[in-house]
C-alpha cells in the first residue's frame, strides 16, 4: 500500500505497475505460484500435531513446485475439532461450557500467534506465498444449513466481554460496530495487528481484507477504509510494505455497487478473484456453482491495470479432477493470474494416491515450462490471433521475442487429438525461421521443430497430443 518505497527483492512486488501489463514478482523474479493449502488448520493446531502434518505437507509442496495457499486465522470454530491434537485458538480461554471454550476477546493467545508466525516462516523458507484473509465471511453468516455465526468467538455466547451487537440473524452487523463502537474498534485493531505482526517482514504474504464481502452483506466503505488505515499505520511503523486486495466475487455476484470501488481502489494493488466461481475459466467451477458468461480476470486486469491472484479452484480437493485443475492452473499462468489457489477442503491427503500424484507431477511440469520462458514479465496475454486450431481452450501470450500457446481439447472432447493444424496470425515476428518447443503437460514429453513465419502467419502441424499441448515459440 505504501507509495514510493523501494522494492525489496525478498518480497512480493509488482513490475509494470499501473500499465497494461502488471506482473507480480517474488524475490525479484516472476511470481509463478499454484497450490493447495488447507485454510484454517495450519494455524489451528501446533506445528507437529498429529491432526495436520505441517512439515510433510509443506515439503510435498516444495518438492512439486506448489507455491501458493489461501489461509486465514479462525474467528470461529466449525472446522477443526476441539479435541484435535495440540489444538490452539486465537484468544485465551476463560472456561468451557458444553464442550466449547468461552474466551476473553481482549486477551490474545500467545501460543496461537507464535504458531501462526512459525507456519508463515516455514512457508517462506520453502518459497510458498500465502494469500492471507483478515476475516472469513462464512464465520459471520447464518444459513438454514450452516450456523457458523453461532460458533464465532465474537458471538456473545462464546465470550465473557458481552460487547453490544445490534440484533440480527447473523454477525454481519459487526462490521459497522468495528468502525463505530469503541470496544469493537479496539478488538478489530488488535486482531489486524496480531495478523500483521505474525506476517512481519517474511515477505511471502499478500493481504485479502475479506473473502466474499459485499456492501449487500453490510461490509461498508467505512470498514474498508478503516481497515486499510490500520494496515497503512502498521506499514509506516514497521517500514514493511504489503500488497493488499479484496476478493470481489460477492460484489460481482450480487451486482453490488461496491465492485468498481474495490477494484479501482488506489490503496488496493491487487485484484483477488475466485477460480471456484469461473473467474479464470468461465465454465469451470467448484461443486454445483454455475458457469459465468466471461472470464473476468482478463476483463478486469485490462480495465484496472492491476495484477491478479485467485483464491480457489474448480473442485474442492486435488483428489477430484486433476484434468480440470490442470486447465485452471495453465489458464491462470497464461492470463497472468500469478497466484492460483487450489481448494484443500480434505486433509490429510494420501500423497501416493493416483490423482494426488498426477496433480503434483503435472503441476511441476507446468512450473518448469514457465521457468524456461525467456521473459514472462514482458509477455502479454493474447496479442496474436488463432485463425484455426483444435480444442475448446486456446490461449496465447505474446512479446516481441517469444510466443506461448496453450491448447486443451475440452473436458468433453476426445482424449487424443491427431493430425490437427494450428494456424497463428498477426505474429509480431519478422519473416523467417522460428524455433518451437512443444510440451505435453500430462507427461512432460517435449518435441522440437523449426518452422517459418510468412506474412505474420505460422502454421503448425500437431501430429498427436493427449488432452492438451503447450508451445513455446522463439524467433531466430
Amino acid at each position: 500500500m505504501l507509495r514510493n518505497r523501494p522494492s525489496n527483492p525478498a518480497k512480493v512486488t509488482i513490475a509494470n505497475a499501473g500499465t497494461d501489463n502488471p506482473t507480480l514478482l517474488y524475490g525479484g523474479k516472476p511470481m509463478l505460484k499454484v497450490g493447495p493449502l488447507p485454510e484454517v488448520v495450519p494455524f489451528a493446531v501446533e506445528w507437529g500435531s498429529t491432526a495436520f502434518p505441517h512439515q510433510k505437507w509443506l515439503d510435498w509442496m516444495q518438492t512439486y513446485r506448489l507455491g501458493y495457499g489461501r489461509v486465514y486465522p479462525e474467528s470461529g470454530h466449525p472446522w477443526v475439532p476441539y479435541d484435535a491434537d495440540k489444538r490452539l485458538i486465537p484468544f485465551e480461554i476463560v472456561r468451557w461450557e458444553q464442550g466449547r471454550p468461552i474466551v476473553d476477546l481482549t486477551r490474545f493467545n500467545n501460543d496461537y500467534w507464535k504458531n501462526f508466525a512459525r507456519v508463515i516462516q516455514e512457508c517462506a523458507d520453502r518459497g510458498i506465498v500465502l494469500q492471507m484473509q483478515l476475516y472469513q465471511r462464512v464465520f459471520f453468516q447464518t444459513r438454514d444449513d450452516v450456523a457458523t455465526w453461532e460458533t464465532n468467538y465474537f458471538h456473545p455466547r462464546n465470550n465473557i466481554n458481552q460487547f453490544p451487537i445490534p440484533r440480527g440473524r447473523n454477525g454481519y452487523t459487526l462490521w459497522n460496530e468495528m468502525v463505530e463502537h469503541a470496544e469493537w474498534s479496539k478488538i478489530h485493531r488488535l486482531w489486524v495487528q496480531h495478523v500483521l505482526d505474525g506476517i512481519g517482514d517474511k515477505g511471502n504474504v499478500i493481504i485479502d481484507l475479506m473473502n466474499e464481502g459485499a456492501f449487500k452483506n453490510q461490509v461498508s466503505k467505512a470498514w474498508i477504509e478503516c481497515t486499510l488505515d490500520m494496515i497503512e499505520d502498521w506499514e509506516k511503523r514497521t517500514g514493511i510494505d504489503l500488497l493488499v486486495g479484496m476478493d470481489f466475487d460477492h460484489f460481482y455476484k450480487k451486482n453490488d455497487p461496491g465492485l468498481d470501488y474495490v477494484l479501482s481502489h488506489p490503496r488496493m494493488e491487487l485484484i483477488i478473484c475466485e477460480g471456484s466461481e469461473g473467474h479464470v475459466v468461465k465454465d469451470l467451477t467448484a461443486g454445483e456453482r454455475k458457469p459465468i458468461k466471461e472470464a473476468l480476470v482478463v476483463k478486469y486486469r485490462a480495465r484496472y491495470r492491476k495484477p491478479v491472484v485467485s483464491t480457489n479452484s474448480p473442485g474442492y480437493s486435488v483428489h477430484e479432477n486433476p484434468e480440470a485443475l490442470r486447465i485452471y492452473q495453465w489458464c491462470s499462468m497464461m492470463t497472468k493470474v500469478q497466484g492460483a489457489g487450489v481448494y484443500a477442503k480434505t486433509y490429510p491427503i494420501d500423497f501416493n494416491e493416483a490423482n494426488v500424484k498426477a496433480y503434483a507431477h503435472q503441476s511441476r511440469i507446468l512450473m518448469e515450462f514457465f521457468d524456461s520462458l525467456k521473459d514472462y514479465v514482458a509477455l502479454k496475454p493474447g496479442g496474436i490471433r488463432i485463425h484455426q486450431g483444435p480444442g475448446k481452450y486456446c490461449l496465447t501470450m505474446t512479446s516481441d521475442e517469444e510466443i506461448v500457446v496453450y491448447v486443451h481439447r475440452g473436458l468433453d472432447g476426445k482424449n487424443t487429438m491427431t493430425d490437427e493444424q494450428l494456424i497463428l496470425k498477426d505474429l509480431p515476428f519478422r519473416e523467417g525461421e522460428v524455433s518451437l518447443m512443444l510440451l505435453h503437460p500430462v507427461t512432460g514429453k517435449k518435441d522440437n521443430k523449426i518452422l517459418t513465419v510468412r506474412n505474420g502467419s505460422l502454421s503448425i502441424e500437431l501430429n498427436e497430443f493427449y488432452e492438451d499441448i503447450a508451445i513455446h515459440i522463439l524467433q531466430h
